[in-house]
């Protein structure tokens, strides 16, 4: 059997259409062709730089959260990639293995569920006719399936051990999440995300089914559009790897350990308690801004002080024109290296090498393109609320107290079973 080859030319065409072509260093191009012209799926690692797909987006909510990637990863490796910075990946044997594997698994998931796949939704979602909610957003689908009437995205994972590892978890939930909001934003509804893993070790099919977290959703596009500036802008951004502590005293180790476990005991019930704080804070909230209250008032309720202050909200404004406000951004500059910067050479500096990454908005920007959108300010004012706990030194000893004997009794409890049977609706 022949193929025809594709020349050096077409995949340089594609990488030169590329957004953010104009970053690319001729020798990184070069690179680039060296290690994929021979790749069957060299325009498949063409497109895949156009955007953040499903199995990348969760490295970004990781480090948005603060928690570390599965196999430690970080937003830089991912923006770097897109730049073309870094050497390409070779594909493994591992890799290839798993993509064999993923016909064997839908084989398997779709007689023992009776499912049929949805070919109309898997082929939009494959096509370049799709939409997506950002520019960058993309997603290839492993399966759309529909079991008793109803429809369920899936992802296949063929792991040595189904062992469901909080942040190797966190990459699977953010996927299936990214491919649910382009398949609600085509209009496609679904009835439930699984996954669906087959171990090494094992003879059975595990079903999970991820429930929808719009705060998954929120750091989804908090992350990625910070990323996909950081790509558009050429900046790559620095975050060390954590390393190993090593070399320290056995009695260290151990003082180390016990520290550990009664701060991660204290922090996980101080997290539970923060979580209930802040609900109660929303349902505050939710009651003072249904009340009209001029800027500037101060509301006094029982040990509480609450500072009402109303004002333009950018981000709300800037939601609602979507992508084009982008325009609006303005970079967010280094004091110092600028300070360092004028005080070592002449006038008529170039201000983008002091750019950091992150922006700022320009709210005059935004307010014009507002009008120019027909839009008025005014639909965008909001409330800010200050509040200021006034509790007596009473209450805070007797919350201490309380804290110290509910810590006590407070487990050291084992990471929770994986799900092994699915509760699919209509089954």
């Amino acid at each position: 059997m022949t193929t025809t080859k594709i020349t050096d030319q077409v995949i340089l065409d594609a990488l030169m259409a590329l957004p953010h072509s104009s970053h690319f260093k001729p020798e990184n191009i070069q690179r680039f062709l060296d290690a994929r012209r021979d790749d069957p799926r060299v325009m498949w690692h063409v497109k895949r730089l156009s955007g953040i797909g499903g199995s990348e987006i969760g490295v970004l909510v990781a480090a948005q959260r603060g928690v570390p990637d599965a196999f430690g990863n970080t937003p830089g490796d991912i923006i770097g990639e897109k730049l073309l910075a870094f050497e390409p990946k070779k594909t493994t044997i591992a890799m290839r293995k798993g993509i064999v594997a993923e016909t064997c698994l839908r084989q398997f998931f779709l007689e023992d569920f009776k499912a049929e796949r949805d070919m109309k939704s898997i082929d939009l979602l494959e096509s370049d006719t799709v939409k997506t909610p950002f520019e960058w957003m993309r997603y290839s689908p492993d399966d759309i399936v529909m079991i008793s009437g109803h429809r369920y995205l899936v992802d296949y994972k063929h792991p040595k051990e189904a062992k469901l590892h909080d942040d190797l978890h966190l990459r699977y939930i953010c996927q299936l999440h990214q491919g649910q909001m382009i398949l609600d934003y085509n209009g496609i509804k679904i009835d439930g995300m699984l996954l669906v893993q087959y171990p090494e070790q094992g003879d059975d099919l595990m079903v999970s089914e991820i429930p929808f977290d719009d705060s998954i959703v929120d750091d989804i596009i908090k992350s990625g559009q910070s990323a996909w500036f950081s790509v558009l802008s050429g900046h790559i951004p620095f975050q060390k790897k954590e390393d190993a502590i090593s070399g320290l005293p056995q009695d260290k180790v151990e003082s180390l350990n016990d520290l550990s476990g009664e701060f991660t005991r204290t922090k996980a019930l101080a997290d539970a308690l923060y979580a209930d704080a802040k609900k109660i804070q929303e349902r505050i909230t939710g009651i003072v801004n249904q009340c009209d209250i001029a800027d500037g008032s101060q509301l006094v309720a029982t040990g509480l002080k609450i500072g009402v202050k109303v004002g333009f909200d950018v981000e709300v404004a800037a939601q609602a024109l979507g992508d084009a406000a982008m325009r609006c951004k303005l970079p967010v500059y280094s004091a110092d290296a600028m300070s360092k910067y004028l005080n070592e050479m002449q006038p008529a500096v170039n201000m983008t090498q002091f750019e950091t990454g992150s922006t700022t908005w320009n709210e005059s920007a935004v307010k014009d393109m507002l009008k120019s959108h027909g839009m008025s300010e005014g639909q965008f004012m909001s409330q800010t609320l200050r509040m200021t706990l006034n509790c007596s030194k009473e209450y805070k000893e007797s919350a201490r107290d309380t804290v110290m004997s509910v810590r006590n009794d407070f487990p050291v409890v084992a990471a929770p079973s994986p799900k092994t049977k699915p509760s699919l609706k209509g089954v």
